[in-house]
């Protein structure tokens, strides 16, 4: 045997031994895999985050949405109603208007109420005189009354003069014999309107 061939057969067997060493290596490997022990946390945890977004972020928000509409539509069935109540108040309003100062000319509003006239004649000349007649024009009374003495017509004009609504009082014409005796009287009351009075 040559030694080129021995040489090469050392070689030969330096490397069967090499290999022979690699087979007493310990190769085992370490298997990573999903424990049950940890899936099931991992779901729950999973689980619980998305039902609190549906929640906090889709489904609190859609009720909030769903109320102010239901709110809106409460609201809107109301004034619908409120309106339908409120359909005739404009010719309410016209109608009432006709006898309310509203609508009234400046000379009409300051004319003094009927009503307060007819209480004067009534509630004042009447008990203390007999009306013989009267006549009223804008806020001017002429009445001519009788069955007083001059001092009696004296007191009565008195008396209408502390009225406030009442200006003056003149006495045209007062025939009697003498001051006990009954007397026609015509006198004419003129008339204001207080503001005060207006209003209450």
């Amino acid at each position: 045997m040559s030694d080129n061939s021995k040489k090469a057969s050392a070689k030969t067997a330096g490397k069967r031994q090499a290999i022979a060493d690699k087979a007493n290596l310990n190769l085992c490997f370490h298997e990573s895999g999903i424990h049950l022990k940890t899936l099931i946390p991992t779901i729950v945890i999973i689980l619980l985050a998305t039902a609190a977004f549906v929640k906090f972020g889709f489904m609190d928000r859609l009720y909030e949405k769903t109320a102010a509409y239901d709110t809106l539509s409460e609201k809107q069935l109301s004034l619908a109603a409120i309106k339908k109540k409120l359909s005739g108040y404009d010719e309410l309003e016209a109608e009432y208007g006709r006898f309310s100062y509203g609508l009234m000319t400046e000379s009409e509003a300051g004319l003094v109420d009927r009503p307060y006239v007819l209480g004067i004649l009534e509630n004042t000349i009447s008990p203390v005189a007999g009306i013989e007649d009267f006549a009223l024009n804008n806020n001017i009374l002429a009445v001519n009354i009788f069955g007083l003495t001059l001092d009696e017509t004296s007191a009565l004009v008195k008396k209408l003069e502390s009225d406030p609504q009442i200006d003056s009082v003149s006495v045209y014409r007062a025939k009697a014999d003498d001051e006990e005796q009954k007397a026609s009287v015509s006198m004419t009351i003129i008339l204001s309107k207080e503001d005060s009075g207006n209003e209450d």
